[in-house]
């Protein structure tokens, strides 16, 4: 038995010298960001990188938790520094556009999320992210490309038909945006915002028992949208003004 104990410990002990190195602190890192412990997740992460400087997953962990506790300048610095070691990091490339985007900084954002969708074309928050970057700067038929991209990556993308339709809107292409409020309102019928967007294309159009009927379901969703109730009495007034 004594020699059978011997030999489980140093099983053991091989086994804990094959692991990679920070692999532990990692996956103690990963549990207390679990438990939404950022600033525990980040000490154990920061112990990883003292075993492996260049440990990815210790890198994304701190950048993380940072950017939950809003210290939005550290998070890119984190970033930043995993590109030295990774530059197509595809992770800390997108979070770096995220980033820019929030500081408004919009053609760093798309240099960085640009360089991410080289690394993975498939990855459809990307593409939206990128879209939103070149919609800030008027881009309009960028930005509507890259939330094509998105939709079609995933069709079920409510948020890049949204914004595809508000830029159609915009853009006074208002077929088109009605066609992007119905995509959203197929997945979420009680999008209040879609359904408002909607009242207000059919009141342009002229549409006004449209534009009625969407505002009156955007007010069941929510019946304190002031908007809508304005937009609301002026559809009838104009209906009741054609007669109807």
């Amino acid at each position: 038995m004594r020699h059978i104990a011997v030999i489980l410990v140093v099983l053991a002990s091989l086994a804990a010298c094959s692991m990679p190195p920070g692999l532990n602190a990692v996956r103690e890192g990963d549990m207390f960001l679990k438990n939404y412990e950022y600033r525990q997740a980040i000490g154990s992460y920061r112990r990883a990188l003292e075993e492996d400087p260049g440990n990815s997953d210790a890198y994304l962990g701190i950048g993380f938790c940072q950017i939950e506790l809003q210290d939005f300048a550290d998070a890119e610095r984190t970033y930043l520094e995993l590109l030295e070691y990774e530059p197509r990091n595809e992770k800390a490339l997108y979070r770096l556009g995220q980033l820019m985007l929030n500081k408004e900084d919009y053609q760093a954002a798309i240099d960085f999320l640009e360089k991410a969708l080289l690394v993975n074309p498939g990855y459809a928050d990307s593409h939206y992210q990128l879209g939103l970057a070149h919609g800030r700067l008027k881009k309009y038929e960028q930005a509507l490309a890259e939330f094509e991209s998105a939709v079609e990556i995933n069709p079920r993308y409510v948020d890049a038909w949204y914004t595809m339709g508000n830029i159609y809107t915009r853009l006074k292409r208002r077929d088109k945006a009605l066609e992007a409020y119905s995509r959203v309102l197929n997945l979420d019928s009680d999008h209040m915002m879609a359904l408002y967007m909607s009242g207000d294309c059919y009141y342009s159009m002229g549409s006004y028992e449209d534009a009625v009927r969407m505002f009156e379901k955007a007010l069941e969703v929510n019946y304190g949208f002031t908007a809508a109730h304005t937009s609301l009495k002026k559809s009838r007034e104009k209906l009741e003004a054609q007669g109807g």
